[in-house]
């Protein structure tokens, strides 16, 4: 299978380094000249990395027009960008999907320490159903094309742990015309956390993809 962007790897390691910097921002307790210097350091990356940062338009697959678009390959790298499960976005959760033969994505999600909603060790509600957005989108391009979301509902039934892989299972329920509905389950050490239904509309046509209209 081929990927959308080339460089997928070289960039999913430069933001695995960019993960462990915000996990240690997160974390750190260091003194003021120690911060200074670590700022100064991160100056000097951003910097460098800007040299070639063209305007274009951003789509999380990494493509800039839809020729070249290809919903079948890796589910892990289909959309590299994602800010949600994207391998190549630093801000992103850490995720590991499949596709089963019954056609359910199934897989797991580890949510990191910049992840964090209150009290204490727990993820943000918020970063949870941006998982879910993604995750039942996934679910309604596999079974039906894929659509922009409509609505999305999350019943919070148990808190999400930080730091160990969330089980997580998603899938689309019988589409009615350009209507997808779906849905998702979070679990952990076989207790259900969360379930989420989600209502994706068909665009009309290519151009209305792209405009984000439906």
């Amino acid at each position: 299978m081929s990927d959308h962007i080339a460089d997928l790897d070289g960039r999913a390691e430069l933001a695995d380094e960019a993960r462990q910097l915000l996990r240690a921002m997160r974390l750190t307790r260091v003194g003021d000249g120690d911060r200074t210097k670590a700022a100064e350091l991160i100056a000097e990356a951003t910097a460098l990395l800007e040299r070639d940062a063209p305007d274009q338009p951003l789509w999380h697959t990494g493509l800039t027009e839809f020729d070249g678009y290809d919903d079948s390959i890796e589910l892990n790298r289909i959309f590299p960008f994602s800010p949600a499960m994207g391998a190549a976005n630093p801000a992103s959760t850490l995720a590991d999907l499949r596709v089963d033969d019954d056609g359910v994505i199934r897989g797991e999600v580890t949510f990191a320490e910049y992840h964090n909603g209150p009290p204490w060790n727990l993820a943000h509600g918020g970063v949870v159903s941006l998982v879910y957005d993604e995750l039942l989108g996934m679910a309604g391009m596999l079974g039906g094309g894929g659509g922009h979301t409509a609505s999305l509902t999350i019943d919070f039934r148990r808190p999400t742990p930080l730091g160990v892989p969330v089980r997580v299972a998603a899938w689309m329920i019988e589409p009615n015309g350009r209507k997808l509905f779906a849905h998702g389950e979070m679990h952990h050490d076989g207790v259900l956390l969360t379930e989420a239904r989600g209502l994706f509309i068909q665009p009309r046509s290519a151009d209305d993809a792209a405009l984000g209209a439906s």
